[in-house]
C-alpha cells in the first residue's frame, strides 16, 4: 500500500513540475512580447531583440501555437516598420497558419490586413486590395471595429491607386 502512496506522491509531483514548467515557459515569452510590444514603435532594434526572444522560447514547445502566432505576427509588423517586406511577409504567413490551424479569426483577419499592407506599401494594389477583401470577409464572433475599420480605410486607398472609385 505505501507503495502506491509513494508513487501516487511522485506522479503528482511530476504534473505539478510540468504545468509549473508550462506556465514558466509562458510568462517568460509573454514577458518579451509585452517588452517587444512597448518598444515596436519606439525603438525596432529593442523590439526585435524582445520579440526574437519570445519566438526562441515558443519554438521550442508546440503547446503555445496562439502565443507563437502572435509573436510572428508582431515580428511581422516590426519588419514592416523597419521596411523589410520580405521578411515581414514571411512572420505573416507563419502566424497566418497557426491562426488558420486554431481557427482564431480575429488572428487571421490581422494577419490579412498586415499582409494587404505589404502588398499596397510595395505597390501591389491589386494584390493589396484581395487581402483587405479577404479581411473583411473573416466573420468574427464579435463586431471588432479595429480591425474592420483599418481594413475598410487600407481598401479604399489601394482602390483609389487602381482608379477603381
Amino acid at each position: 500500500m505505501l507503495k502506491y502512496v509513494a508513487l501516487f506522491s511522485c506522479i503528482c509531483f511530476a504534473e505539478l513540475v510540468f504545468a509549473q514548467k508550462q506556465e514558466v515557459v509562458t510568462d517568460s515569452a509573454q514577458y518579451y512580447a509585452d517588452q517587444a510590444s512597448f518598444y515596436e514603435y519606439r525603438n525596432t532594434d529593442s523590439a526585435t531583440y524582445f520579440i526574437n526572444k519570445a519566438v526562441r522560447i515558443l519554438e521550442s514547445d508546440n503547446r503555445h501555437d496562439l502565443l507563437k502566432a502572435d509573436a510572428f505576427l508582431m515580428k511581422g509588423r516590426i519588419y514592416y516598420i523597419r521596411g523589410e517586406y520580405i521578411d515581414s511577409y514571411k512572420y505573416m504567413l507563419k502566424a497566418n497558419k497557426l491562426y488558420e490551424e486554431k481557427f482564431n479569426k480575429v488572428g487571421m483577419a490581422r494577419t490579412y490586413n498586415g499582409q494587404g499592407l505589404i502588398m499596397q506599401t510595395i505597390g501591389d494594389y491589386e494584390e493589396s486590395t484581395r487581402f483587405f477583401e479577404k479581411t473583411l470577409h473573416v466573420e468574427l464572433d464579435s463586431f471588432d471595429d479595429q480591425i474592420y475599420n483599418a481594413a475598410y480605410i487600407n481598401l479604399a486607398v489601394s482602390l483609389t491607386e487602381l482608379k477603381q472609385y
